[in-house]
């Protein structure tokens, strides 16, 4: 018998509990309750104002097969983007906030946040078994036949593996399935067959030569400093900014985070009064 002390978030929660859960709790507000329509969802998620970094992440349209099957059907990169606007796009249409269905999406959003953290607290590991509990015995009783799978066992064992590993996130297989995915497409197109993991090798190196070869990679490549704000402007119009890692421009969504809600806020304007710059946003009815 082996003791096993890693999880793999990514295809445990993303592309399991998530692909099952989501696809019930959208068939209840779409089939049986008829809060939305599949095609008002599907438009919301179209015109959505998704950031820089989710813009090769941003989720499909849903097809009406996925809901008849209560069963989404997503990349993991395209599940967690998702999942983390989901609430924004259809919270206005949900009437009863505490329906216990939406609460357990709410739930299955925080538990995806906390198992994605980089760095974590001494004590996270208890938090996550309370979020963890919570949400299993949410699911459990709105649906007691069908529920259960394997991968949802995998959570209990979550925390114990964050107290004695640290944060999941170090051991999702996220970024190596990514890598996979360009020897995908190169073995996909190539008509040798002989020894096709010899091919791909070479082709790797190929690939990590010419960016040596392009300065990508070479001695004096350092990082790269910000010290303010970086402002790209037409006139005294200011239209986006990079600061702290945040791509913001005048459709972002900007969730601030509170003691006991989350507020989201739509950028109206930016204006740059001294060396720093301002923000001003109008608040979105969603709270979380």
């Amino acid at each position: 018998m082996t003791v096993n002390k890693s999880a793999d978030i990514m295809h445990a929660i993303l592309e399991g509990v998530c692909r099952y859960n989501i696809g019930k709790i959208l068939w209840y507000f779409i089939i049986l309750l008829g809060c939305f329509t599949l095609g008002k969802l599907n438009e919301r998620i179209r015109g959505h104002a998704y950031g820089t970094h989710d813009q090769r992440s941003k989720p499909p349209p849903i097809s009406e097969a996925h809901i008849k099957n209560k069963m989404l059907n997503m990349s993991s990169s395209e599940m967690r983007c998702f999942l983390q606007v989901l609430p924004l796009l259809i919270g206005d249409l949900i009437a009863n906030k505490e329906d216990p269905h939406w609460k357990l999406l709410l739930k299955l959003r925080y538990l995806t946040e906390v198992v994605h953290l980089k760095s974590i607290h001494k004590t996270t590991w208890q938090y996550l078994r309370t979020i963890i509990s919570e949400y299993l015995q949410s699911l459990t009783k709105l649906y007691p036949h069908d529920c259960i799978k394997p991968k949802h066992h995998f959570l209990i064992h979550y925390p114990t593996v964050m107290r004695e590993m640290g944060p999941l996130s170090h051991f999702s297989s996220m970024r190596g399935e990514s890598k996979h995915q360009v020897s995908k497409k190169y073995s996909a197109v190539s008509q040798n067959r002989m020894n096709i993991a010899k091919s791909l090798a070479i082709k790797n190196q190929f690939i990590l030569n010419y960016r040596f070869l392009e300065g990508e990679m070479g001695e004096g490549r350092g990082p790269e400093f910000i010290p303010g704000p970086k402002l790209s402007s037409e006139g005294e119009n200011i239209k986006h900014v990079s600061y702290l890692g945040m791509e913001i421009d005048l459709s972002s969504i900007i969730m601030i985070p509170g003691y006991l809600e989350r507020k989201f806020y739509s950028v109206k304007e930016i204006s740059l009064p001294s060396n720093t710059f301002r923000i001003l946003e109008e608040k979105l009815g969603v709270e979380l």
